[in-house]
């Protein structure tokens, strides 16, 4: 092993990303943050968008708070959202795709929790589920046995219900 003071061997400095305060990987920025920057760094108001694209107040809210459930059908939402990004001169292509990804991201979260749990809130595996085939068959088969059984024993005593029946 070299002495720890030769020229070969220097020793490693490790920097974790902890240290020098940098994520590994920036979140993008959502369509809704960067159409509300836009809109500001140009000086316009709500009210001003929404006299130019004619989309409600209420919507370019939602938009812009990225509050998908507050606004309406998603192929109006494309739309909207191309307007707006027009209106404030950001490439409208590069916004409805980010919001696409984002919206379809969200819905496929969505589905995953709706399969784990129903509508309710019950886990969807804790309810109890169909009943078998094979219970179902095993009920009728040994019901069926019974009734076999029972011919059986009329027969052999020669016992017939309806004269018994008859008898009385």
């Amino acid at each position: 092993m070299p002495p720890q003071d030769s020229p070969k061997t220097k020793p490693r400095r490790i920097v974790s990303s902890r240290s020098t305060g940098a994520s590994r990987r920036e979140a993008p920025e959502r369509p809704g943050k960067k159409l509300r920057k836009a809109r500001i760094k140009m000086g316009l108001q709500l009210a001003d968008i929404q006299q130019k694209t004619r989309i409600s107040r209420r919507t370019l809210i939602a938009m812009e708070a990225n509050s998908y459930e507050e606004m309406p059908a998603f192929s109006f939402c494309r739309g909207f959202y191309k307007m707006y990004a027009e209106a404030v001169g950001l490439n409208a292509d590069d916004i409805v795709f980010q919001f696409e990804q984002e919206y379809n991201r969200l819905k496929r979260d969505e589905e995953k929790l709706s399969l784990e749990f129903g509508e309710d809130g019950k886990d969807v595996d804790s309810i109890a589920g169909r009943p078998s085939l094979l219970a179902y068959s095993s009920i009728g088969f040994i019901l069926l046995l019974l009734l076999f059984f029972a011919g059986f024993l009329c027969w052999f005593f020669s016992w017939n219900p309806a004269s018994f029946l008859s008898q009385q």
